[in-house]
């Protein structure tokens, strides 16, 4: 009676455990890659075009030219002050945070001339 039980129980445990073992054997269904959520990306170049009709910024940085869509959101600064884009010049070094939305690049913000933070010079020693 006793090897009847035994038998009994290691049967009804491994056909308990065979369903759970083959469940994780079989391929789920293919879910997409998760894309990252679209978030700021920055950039550093030099402004080699505008096109203020277009409301575009071709920016070079490395040799590469990449064109960017001014929008209304977009937040524009020159020498570390509120600006418009007609106060951008072409040939001013640039940088700044954008978005890529379906492959279309729109600037977040825009700061072209001086960042606004002093530059470091020959540092004054106090007289004695």
């Amino acid at each position: 009676m006793k090897k009847l039980l035994i038998t009994s129980i290691l049967a009804c445990s491994l056909l308990s455990i065979l369903p759970a073992s083959q469940a994780a054997d079989k391929p789920t269904e293919e879910t997409p890659p998760k894309t990252k959520a679209a978030g700021r990306l920055q950039f550093h170049g030099t402004v080699s075009a505008i096109d203020k009709t277009a409301k575009t910024i071709a920016l070079e940085e490395n040799g590469k030219s990449r064109t960017f869509q001014v929008t209304s959101a977009t937040r524009i600064h020159k020498d570390a002050k509120p600006a418009t884009l007609d106060e951008v010049a072409v040939g001013e070094s640039a940088r700044g945070t954008y978005h890529d939305k379906e492959g279309k690049l729109e600037l977040s913000t825009l700061r072209v001339g001086k960042t606004g933070k002093p530059e470091k010079g020959p540092e004054e020693k106090p007289a004695k």
